[in-house]
């Protein structure tokens, strides 16, 4: 013969047996022995399942953080090198000698 517990949710109280006890553990019953003693206490479902999804989803921001600031150390140093390279862009183009244009020899 199988135990008989009390599932509790509010105001609802519900006879059951062992092979429910998970059954109205996961849609948030409070289960109870017949002498009253705390067997488990429930959890939906959908509250675990947000939990995990919650823990998992900061775990993934705090990494992208991460790599959203090294990211902006490499963009901050490819922008100084881009500065040098337009600096030096510039001083070639004005320290360059003009062409002299050649003359156009006639053979005779």
């Amino acid at each position: 013969m199988s135990n008989i517990y009390y599932a509790r949710r509010g105001n609802k109280i519900v006879r059951i047996d062992d092979n429910t006890i998970e059954k109205y553990k996961g849609a948030g019953y409070v289960i109870t022995d017949m002498n009253g003693k705390l067997v488990t206490a429930g959890t939906p479902r959908g509250v675990t399942q947000l939990t995990s999804a919650y823990t998992k989803l900061t775990a993934e921001n705090e990494s992208l953080k991460a790599e959203n600031e090294s990211l902006k150390e490499e963009i901050s140093s490819l922008q100084a090198q881009i500065e040098v390279l337009k600096k030096v862009s510039e001083e070639t183009r004005t320290e360059a000698p003009k062409r002299a244009r050649s003359k156009k020899t006639t053979e005779e």
